[in-house]
């Protein structure tokens, strides 16, 4: 055996130029621990000739190794084409099973956890055993004597019988006797249902009615809300925000009830929708490109749509449709009427004084004027399907032409990240360079949008599972554009496993929390994943999301859809999509095509930054595929928390580059003798590396931590600068 393995490694020393063209290899290791030989590799192997044979230098002719002591490892394996690769891992041994090696399930993964009801002892906490480096099975216990138990078929163990306001730690030791610890857990605050609500009544007596509750801590636990009265209704899965639709006037009581607990806590209350009677009406209008700014809608001046229309007082919207046109539903009163100003196009013409009343309750003809720049301006924004190992990956790239003529001749580059494999794209592209296209856009209309397509696919590795794949596009007009700050566009995403189709997604998501800063972040990006499940054609697809009040919707701009839409924002904050005549093939019948995405991005309110924090700001969506009741998504969430550190006052330039980073992450400033300190941080504010700056570039090398979100606190004599690094 020993004169094999030595065979295979001069083999392996002579002939190290394999031919892997139709073979792939990764190698996944669990390091040894305490002393023992319990270390294992696991061989993951793509090739489209098996069977396939397995030679490692030690010895084994299997696919997978265990019982392994530290040491290096090197596997050759060919296929039945002869094609041929290999791969090195070290086996290392870990003096326990990581400080850090159990950890607490969030609030919203995993049916979250039950907090526990007022003054009873019935919170019950989830344990994850997932990176665990020992020998199963494992012994725990608790720093205050809790119950340890376990849940569901693949017996995750638990903590259980918590009282409101516990702070303990667990403790584990392996079957060996190797130890590791957990962090301490939050205190759980029991679970309650404090809410403030948003009514909007019924109007000529119809079921028109609104209310939406927004709830507070109720520590992001799914739950379910019924009610009766008028009428009766139900929504299940719901979290901070619930949002009550075509109510009769009347009085309604509610019954609130966590989804998932194991212990329920409910509670009951009371709401009563306004019946207006007859004490409303509609205003409709047309928003049109004023051209002339003069504010009078001329034959020659095009209709502007997804425009949105803003009604004072009581902060009601509408949204014009693709001829301009709009219509708002509204109760009685004196209104003002005026377009929402963005990036494209600016308000010119404010209507003030509306009456809606009995004698004039259907009011026509309020055209609302925008105007926009003559200059040629283009703007990119990309969106992307789930990021998933094994599977494709698509990048749309929607390039918008937000000038009132047509421009052609324009191009655009994409960097994809070096995980991606491409595969095609309909557009006019060429490969310009390694993890590079170059595409040649057709002209666009006046106002116009392109998008283009890409598919990719990421190797099926399991150990991709959790990386940041980024990907940037480039646009060149090819003619003098004096506004190019919105010809860079930059998508970033997280490579998960096994999802639901139908699915709301967020970005920022580097880390378990999602964290998002609001001294630094400035928006949150929102995309929705639909795919037909079913076993026919949908004809129709319709989305319908009622946005966190906390989201300022007035600042709400559509990113990219992967097929013709519509929408509107009606009401206070509901956002609803419309795919007429998508005919989206069912995914038995064709996969690929089945699936469709719709991405925006919006800002928060600056009252987010007046709530108690940590927040979880959180949203979902439902879909509606032609006449079928809807498929209610995840929720997407985000941990609110406000950055650490002083105000920047910078008297001199400060950069931090790149960002992502891989190995080194340099920091340049243009007066290092005004700095005093570098440290870089986890996101729990544990330091890991600090450094004083002494030149007017300082390297600090990052290739041992693992991949995720750090935070870089630069200190100098007057200010305190952070930033965030994502580390690859």
């Amino acid at each position: 055996m020993k004169i094999k393995a030595t065979c295979l490694l001069v083999f392996i020393l002579l002939f190290g130029n394999f031919h892997s063209f139709g073979i792939t290899l990764t190698l996944s290791k669990k390091d040894a621990s305490c002393g023992n030989n319990n270390g294992s590799i696991t061989a993951n192997v793509f090739t489209m000739y098996p069977p396939i044979n397995y030679n490692w230098t030690s010895g084994h002719m299997t696919q997978n190794i265990n019982n392994l002591s530290p040491g290096v490892y090197t596997l050759i394996v060919f296929d039945a084409n002869g094609d041929s690769t290999g791969a090195t891992v070290t086996i290392v041994d870990n003096p326990d099973i990581g400080s850090t090696a159990l950890s607490y399930i969030v609030p919203g993964m995993l049916g979250g956890i039950s907090h526990p009801c007022n003054n009873q002892c019935n919170g019950v906490a989830y344990l994850a055993v997932d990176y665990l480096t020992g020998t199963p099975p494992y012994s725990m216990f608790t720093s205050m004597g809790h119950t340890i138990g376990t849940y569901g078929p693949n017996m995750i163990p638990t903590v259980q019988g918590i009282c409101s306001n516990d702070v303990y730690s667990v403790s584990v030791y392996d079957a060996l006797g190797c130890p590791g610890a957990a962090f301490p857990t939050f205190s759980y605050p029991p679970t309650s249902f404090d809410f403030t609500s948003q009514i909007t009544p019924a109007c000529n007596s119809a079921a028109n009615g609104i209310a939406i509750l927004n709830f507070t801590n109720t520590q992001g636990i799914p739950y379910s809300v019924s009610w009766t009265g008028p009428v009766s209704g139900s929504i299940s899965g719901a979290n901070m925000t619930a949002s009550l639709q075509n109510l009769l006037p009347g009085l309604y009581t509610i019954n609130i009830v966590s989804d998932y607990s194991i212990a329920p806590c409910d509670t009951l209350i009371t709401i009563n929708i306004p019946d207006l009677g007859f004490n409303c009406g509609t205003i409709s209008g047309r928003v049109y490109l004023d051209s002339t700014r003069n504010c009078i809608s001329d034959l020659w001046e095009p209709g502007l749509s997804s425009r949105m229309i803003l009604f004072n007082p009581g902060t009601y919207y509408s949204t014009s449709d693709s001829l301009g046109n709009y219509t708002a539903l509204l109760p009685y009163g004196n209104y003002s009427a005026t377009t929402i100003s963005n990036q494209n196009y600016t308000s010119v013409c404010q209507v003030n004084g509306i009456n809606l009343n009995s004698l004039s309750n259907n009011i026509n003809g309020i055209d609302l004027g925008d105007s926009t720049g003559v200059d040629l301006d283009l703007e990119v924004n990309l969106t992307a399907t789930a990021a998933r190992p094994g599977f494709n990956y698509t990048l749309y790239a929607t390039v918008k032409n937000n000038s009132p003529f047509p421009v052609s001749g324009a191009t655009m580059v994409i960097d994809h990240s070096s995980v991606l494999s491409f595969i095609t794209s309909a557009s006019s592209y060429n490969v310009s360079g390694p993890n590079q296209l170059t595409v040649s856009l057709p002209m666009i209309n006046a106002f116009g949008t392109v998008v283009s397509a890409f598919t990719f696919i990421i190797p099926p590795n399991p150990q991709l599972i959790g990386t940041i794949i980024s990907n940037q596009a480039a646009l060149n007009a090819n003619q003098p554009e004096p506004n190019t700050a919105n010809n860079l566009a930059l998508h970033q995403q997280v490579i998960t496993g096994s999802f639901d189709p139908n699915e709301k997604s967020v970005w920022p998501a580097w880390d378990s929390n999602h964290y998002f800063f609001v001294n630094s972040d400035n928006e949150f990006r929102y995309t929705i994943q639909f795919q037909n499940t079913g076993n026919d054609t949908a004809f129709t697809v319709n989305l319908v999301d009622t946005l966190n009040p906390y989201l300022k919707i007035s600042s709400f701009e559509m990113l990219g859809s992967s097929h013709p839409c519509s929408w509107e924002i009606t009401g206070s904050n509901i956002l609803k999509v419309h795919y007429n005549n998508i005919l989206l093939p069912d995914s038995t019948t064709n996969e690929p095509d089945s699936h469709g995405i719709f991405s925006f991005r919006i800002r928060p309110t600056p009252a987010l930054q007046l709530v108690p924090l940590p927040y979880t700001l959180e949203n979902r969506a439902a879909i509606y595929f032609d006449f079928n009741p809807p498929i209610i998504t995840n929720t997407a969430f985000n941990t609110i928390q406000i950055t650490v550190g002083k105000p920047e006052i910078l008297t001199q330039e400060v950069s931090i580059y790149p960002n992502p980073a891989e190995n080194k992450v340099y920091i340049s400033c243009s007066d290092p003798a005004e700095l005093m300190s570098i440290t870089l941080m986890d996101l729990s504010g544990r330091v890991l590396i600090t450094r004083r700056m002494e030149s007017l570039v300082t390297a600090l090398e990052i290739a041992d931590l693992a991949a995720g979100m750090y935070l870089i606190s630069i200190k100098g004599k007057s200010f305190t600068k952070m930033e965030k690094l994502i580390k690859k």
